[in-house]
């Protein structure tokens, strides 16, 4: 394995120990990425280094740009870095790339992601930015527009939602071929969307922001609150909970929308559930929440970290992550920490079952869960990754800003 960092440091080891190499460069490295016997390093100024079974060696980039990510299949290689600069290895020579095309395509902030299978994922962000891969490369979609988007969710992939800015509030919808606007009136910015299937959609947002999809149209739905509300989850269509700023919970029964008492008046954002009677809310102080059948109770947590991300895979087992690497799994019964290795911030976890789980934060950092240990893995970035999703244990995207990276086990 190996390591890579300022001044040009190459850290080689092999399980038990770790060794410095001479160094060819005194620019700072961001990435490294290995293939058999293809191993690659890149960094600031365009740096580019080789591994020849022996040595490392500098190879000519013709670019000036910083690169934080490398990545490769066989003997072709990508590096990517910014200003949207992509280069590639032919086997011969690296060769600039137009953007469009795999990991990094952008310099936006990238704050959310869905797809239906591996070959249909969208991530979208700052500045309208949407992205769509398609099994082989990222490439750009028109959003129409620059507002940012915070969300992105979807029932199948020609029913397409994402949501955001500011006033006013975003929708767009993916038809399966395009984007387009889908016009809400509201003029409060959305945070959040989910839906039970593509008739029953909501979007939450800014100010008590609450708008409904029926499967032709988007209508505003009464919540009487004025709380920004940051997240949505439900288990049907007639059991769907939003929450946010100060403890706020609301309750979608088929109808109406009513208030549940939290007990808190912590900002509450991640929100996930196993089935209607069991939800879990996660925010400000270490908040945790559990909601059993009809009341909230609030859980040890054993944390006073902020707490940002929350999934599982089951009722006893789920995992919440936030600030200084925290990292938490509930097994049916209680709360208990794990060591995470990391100090860094951590803003999403997902998994594809028990003994696969990923959680992503800050620097570029993701960790993953085999069942009974947490081990860094790495992304070729130092760029900040806010979300993690995949449509199973064996594709998973994490986003963050200006980062798309494609996780593919090893044959």
């Amino acid at each position: 394995m190996w390591a890579v960092g300022q001044g040009g440091t190459v850290l080689g080891g092999n399980g038990t120990s770790w060794s410095a190499f001479v160094k060819q460069t005194t620019e700072d490295l961001l990435g490294v990425w290995q293939a058999g016997s293809n191993i690659w390093a890149v960094g600031t100024k365009g740096t580019i280094l080789s591994w020849n079974g022996t040595t490392w060696a500098a190879q000519t980039s013709n670019s000036v740009a910083d690169l934080h990510s490398v990545w490769g299949i066989g003997s072709n290689a990508w590096a990517a870095g910014s200003g949207g600069t992509i280069l590639k290895w032919d086997g011969g020579a690296w060769v600039s790339q137009t953007c469009g095309m795999l990991q990094f395509c952008t310099d936006q902030f990238l704050s959310g992601v869905w797809g239906t299978n591996s070959n249909n994922i969208w991530a979208v962000g700052n500045g309208g930015t949407i992205l769509k891969w398609n099994g082989t490369a990222w490439s750009a979609q028109s959003s129409g527009g620059t507002q940012s988007l915070t969300k992105v969710w979807g029932s199948d992939a020609s029913n397409v939602w994402a949501v955001g800015g500011n006033s006013p509030g975003t929708i767009l919808k993916w038809n399966g071929s395009d984007w387009s606007a889908q016009s809400s009136s509201s003029i409060q910015g959305f945070r959040d969307v989910w839906g039970s299937d593509a008739k029953n959609v909501w979007a939450v947002g800014v100010f008590g922001t609450i708008f409904k999809w029926s499967g032709s149209a988007w209508s505003a739905q009464s919540s009487n609150s004025t709380q920004e509300f940051r997240g949505v989850w439900g288990s049907d269509a007639n059991n769907v909970w939003a929450m946010g700023v100060g403890g706020t919970i609301l309750r979608w029964n088929g109808s109406t929308w009513s208030p549940e008492s939290s007990g808190t008046t912590q900002n509450l954002g991640g929100v996930w559930g196993s089935d209607a009677n069991n939800v879990w809310a996660v925010g400000l102080g270490g908040t945790i929440l559990k909601r059993d059948g009809s009341t909230w109770s609030s859980q040890s947590s054993g944390t006073t970290q902020v707490l940002y991300g929350l999934w599982g895979s089951d009722a006893t087992n789920v995992w919440a992550v936030g600030d200084g690497g925290t990292i938490l799994k509930w097994n049916g019964g209680a709360w208990s920490p794990q060591i995470s290795g990391t100090a860094q911030f951590l803003y999403g976890v997902w998994g594809g079952d028990a003994t696969n789980v990923w959680a992503v934060g800050n620097g570029g950092t993701i960790l993953k869960w085999n069942g009974s240990t947490w081990s860094p893995e790495s992304s070729g970035t130092t760029q900040l990754l806010y979300g993690v999703w995949g449509s199973d244990a064996t594709n998973v995207w994490a986003v963050g800003d200006g980062a798309i990276l494609h996780y593919l086990p090893q044959q």
